[in-house]
């Protein structure tokens, strides 16, 4: 990724595949809406087979990436792209990369529930949007929006309240509930 480009970046893992290929399909279709250079970044072994039926000039795939490394992929797309799976539990779902991208400090382009925690903690956060899993043209906009803000050299994230997200403060509120169960 070079910073001249406009890039979606998704880190793909096992589970998520099957719910991620359908909205992959979608961006894909948006991206031809003259959003030149547009890229949806792909990483990880498992999503090989689901990038090869797309368009390989706006699929990149990053060969595996050792976790400790992904983050500067992470830091250096302009937008990261967050899939909740869609399950009947989808409001419950926070996933492990939320806290990642979070302290990444890129906008968030969310797809899950705009009712579900994962959508509070992006309010709460100023960190992003969520888009409904069914709603196109919602996520069409938000697209076409992060990609023309970008070209206007303004596409930043005025994140708040992150750090109540860091992992060793999540840590530590955990080992504290623990505590008064055990104690």
């Amino acid at each position: 990724i070079t910073s001249f480009e406009f890039a979606l970046f998704h880190v793909f893992v096992f589970a998520e595949v099957v719910a991620t290929k359908l909205q992959i399909k979608l961006i894909t279709a948006l991206l031809g809406v003259n959003l030149h250079g547009c890229h949806v970044v792909a990483h990880g072994d498992s999503v090989l087979q689901d990038v090869k039926v797309f368009d390989q000039k706006t699929i990149i795939r990053i060969p595996y990436v050792d976790h400790k490394d992904v983050n500067s992929y992470q830091v250096s797309s302009q937008v990261l792209l967050l899939s909740i799976n869609n399950v009947p539990s989808a409001k419950g779902i926070i996933t492990g990369k939320i806290f990642e991208y979070l302290q990444a400090k890129r906008p968030i382009l969310a797809i899950g529930p705009e009712d579900g925690d994962a959508a509070i903690i992006l309010k709460n956060t100023n960190a992003g949007e969520i888009v409904d899993f069914k709603n196109k043209k919602t996520l069409k906009a938000l697209i076409i929006d992060f990609y023309n803000t970008y070209k206007e050299g303004n596409l930043h994230v005025k994140s708040d309240n992150i750090n109540q997200y860091h992992r060793k403060n999540i840590t530590s509120q955990l080992a504290e509930v623990i505590k008064k169960v055990v104690y």
